[in-house]
């Protein structure tokens, strides 16, 4: 197997799903391009199922490092643990119950190779609710060029998280994660694209994302005031984009069925 100077960080908690766990793991041990080091990032305390993953992957697979951080600090904290213990130089953001395309490292790599000015890169997904293979999934999309990210960025994220690689030296000019939970993401976009950090995603589907649950996460009054404090200190003097700011925030609000149908409808 061929292998990339990359660092896959994968955070993971007492909720985790330990059968979504190890398909996410594999997933990343099964690369056509491998990467040089997979840290598993334990945010606090887990279950004996789940500590049982991390030994046996950890016997089986030089590259899989165990990080533990003592109490749960939040994905934040976790990221940038890992961030610093990297050491490579490029590093890619993975969630615990998803799942990465066989060749996604290869073509992240690649399209870095190719286009020198990339800092941040993500991919386009697929969304599943039980089965990645379901012909039912959504092409989830998310914009390619500079300028439309960074106006989209009022409204929505300009990348599928969990689908990012970084270019590690950007964090010198960007800094690590911020502290604001569950927005943590978009408060780093923010400020790069404040920095003028260069950015893309592929127009392929390079992750299979996991939706149960996203309406609910995204529904609590606190991550919505934190939202809406980061997306207003975003500033912009256009009438269209403050529109559509103030609309996303305010769906927030309604029923949770309305707030699935105006997702499937606008995503």
């Amino acid at each position: 197997m061929k292998t990339s100077d990359v660092t896959v960080g994968i955070p993971f908690y007492s909720g985790t799903e330990p059968l979504h766990f190890v398909d996410a793991i594999e997933s990343i041990q099964e690369q056509t391009h491998g990467p040089k080091k997979i840290h598993l990032i334990q945010d606090g305390s887990v279950s004996g199922k789940i500590q049982k993953v991390v030994r046996k992957k950890k016997q089986e697979d030089e590259r899989v490092e165990h990080l533990q951080i003592g109490g749960k600090k939040g994905l934040s904290y976790a990221l940038n643990c890992s961030i610093l213990r990297s050491g490579t130089s490029l590093y890619a953001r993975m969630d615990a119950d998803d799942i990465s395309h066989p060749e996604r490292l290869e073509k992240q790599v690649r399209f870095f190779n190719l286009n020198p000015e990339v800092e941040i890169l993500g991919t386009w997904a697929r969304e599943f609710s039980s089965d990645p293979e379901e012909e039912d999934t959504f092409l989830k999309k998310v914009p390619t060029e500079q300028k439309e990210m960074e106006d989209i960025l009022h409204y929505r994220s300009p990348f599928i998280h969990p689908s990012v690689m970084f270019r590690r030296k950007v964090f010198a000019k960007i800094g690590l994660y911020p502290s604001q939970e569950q927005v943590e993401d978009l408060c780093l976009w923010s400020r790069a694209f404040k920095k003028g950090t260069r950015t893309a995603n592929i127009a392929e589907p390079l992750l299979y994302f996991r939706f149960q649950g996203v309406v609910a996460r995204r529904s609590s009054l606190g991550r919505i005031g934190r939202e809406a404090r980061m997306r207003f200190g975003y500033g912009t003097l256009s009438p269209k984009l403050n529109a559509l700011k103030v609309s996303s925030l305010l769906v927030r609000i309604f029923p949770e069925r309305i707030q699935e149908w105006v997702y499937s409808e606008l995503r």
